[in-house]
């Protein structure tokens, strides 16, 4: 049996959130992969790691303190 072709496409909204929604449930890598046709276990979890997890680390409240942040500096000029 010949291993399914890997995708080399950018990673969809959907792609995204089932990552999210798979991980947050505590699934390996391995069997995130099998529910997205095309990515390895690998590509996942770097997916996840540099955009996904990075990206969700970054809320409201941070957001909020940059912009604070910001007037602060530029009202000093």
């Amino acid at each position: 049996m010949e291993a399914p072709a890997k995708k080399q496409s950018k990673w969809s909204a959907e792609e995204n959130a089932r990552i999210i929604e798979l991980r947050g449930a505590n699934m390996k890598w391995e069997d995130i992969s099998k529910r997205l046709p095309g990515r390895s276990a690998i590509s996942c979890r770097l997916h996840y790691q540099n955009f996904l997890e990075r990206k969700a680390e970054w809320d409201t409240e941070k957001d909020n303190k940059l912009a604070r942040l910001y007037d602060r500096c530029v009202s000093d000029l």
